[in-house]
């Protein structure tokens, strides 16, 4: 088996080892290549928690870094379409 870095499950701000686990398979040698996690009913009721709380009002919400990730695509396009010539 290749090297294949441990995956985990996110759930409420915290990485999640699980019981069970699916094969991860190279298609072109159908050789394991690693695992992927699978989560059980407890994890999912977990993350369904978590989320219900975070969207209460009121919930302390965590800042993230996602709306970065968007607007320098954002930016990137936008300046593209200004040096495009009009069709």
């Amino acid at each position: 088996m290749s090297t294949y870095p441990d995956l985990f499950l996110y759930i409420n701000g915290e990485w999640r080892k699980t019981a069970n686990d699916l094969p991860v398979l190279n298609p072109a040698t159908e050789e394991e290549i690693g695992r992927l996690p699978h989560a059980e009913k407890s994890d999912l009721d977990d993350a369904l928690e978590a989320a219900a709380t975070g969207l209460r009002p009121g919930a302390k919400r965590r800042r993230s870094s996602v709306p970065m990730s968007f607007t320098k695509p954002q930016r990137s396009c936008a300046s593209g379409k200004r040096r495009s010539p009009p069709p």
